[in-house]
Parts: C-alpha cells; structure tokens; sequence
C-alpha cells in the first residue's frame, strides 16, 4: 500500500480495484489542517481521466501489474502481435493500447509490455527507435 505522500507523476496506483496512473500531481498545505493531494488520475484500462483529492492520512493501493519483455512479430489488422521472450508465446496488444506508436514499431523490436490481470495495458518502446 502507498500513502498520500509516496503519491508523484507517473505512479501507477489502484482504485477500487481498477488500476490508474497519476498524470498530474499538486501537494497543498493550507495553514490549518491536514495537507492535501490532489491528483489528476487516467484510468491505465479505458483511458478515462478523473481528479481526485487524498488525503495525508490516506491509504492507496498498488495494482497487480507484470512487465515482460517482448519482441514485435507481425500486425494482424486490429491486432498487433508480440512475442514473449521467455515462453515464445504469443500475445495480442489492441490498437487502443499501442495509440500512436504504432508508427514507430518495426520487425523484432525489443519492448517492454506492462499487464493487468493478464490484459495488456501499456507498450514501452526502446529509447532510439
């Protein structure tokens, strides 16, 4: 479990059991009281945003996330194809996922795959493309 003040950009935390990442991140101290967070939250799974206020006394969740190494097959047209590094399985990451890095994919590139429950959520791309 995190508390309020581990909270910062890009820290992937869990809501009511759905996972999402902070996008922005603002600490305010006002002259009474406790210091407040406020958060800007898109959920990692639809991609809806949301904000959000904790408290310093609040408790947030970690989601359950894996990252793996894969390497990019092939695009089957809504799908594009990678390949576990380890097990050679193949794994099947939506457009939606990918966005606009698709773009940038080429044949037996290295990446990195973040999951979910065993649902794809974010593709990491080498630096130097």
């Amino acid at each position: 479990m995190y508390s309020a003040s581990d909270l910062r950009k890009n820290l992937k935390i869990e809501i009511d059991g759905e996972p999402y990442i902070v996008t922005y991140f603002d600490f305010c101290k006002p002259g009474k009281g406790q210091a407040l967070y406020r958060c800007r939250l898109k959920h990692m799974l639809n991609g809806s945003t949301m904000e959000k206020t904790f408290r310093s006394v609040d408790k947030i969740g970690k989601p359950d996330l894996l990252q793996k190494d894969v390497i990019f097959s092939y695009a089957e047209e809504p799908n594009y194809v990678f390949m576990d590094a380890e097990s050679y399985e193949e794994i099947r990451v939506s457009a939606d996922v990918l966005g606009n890095q698709v773009s940038f994919l080429g044949g037996d590139m290295e990446c990195a795959l973040l999951t979910y429950q065993g649902r794809p959520v974010e593709v990491t791309l080498p630096i130097f493309v």
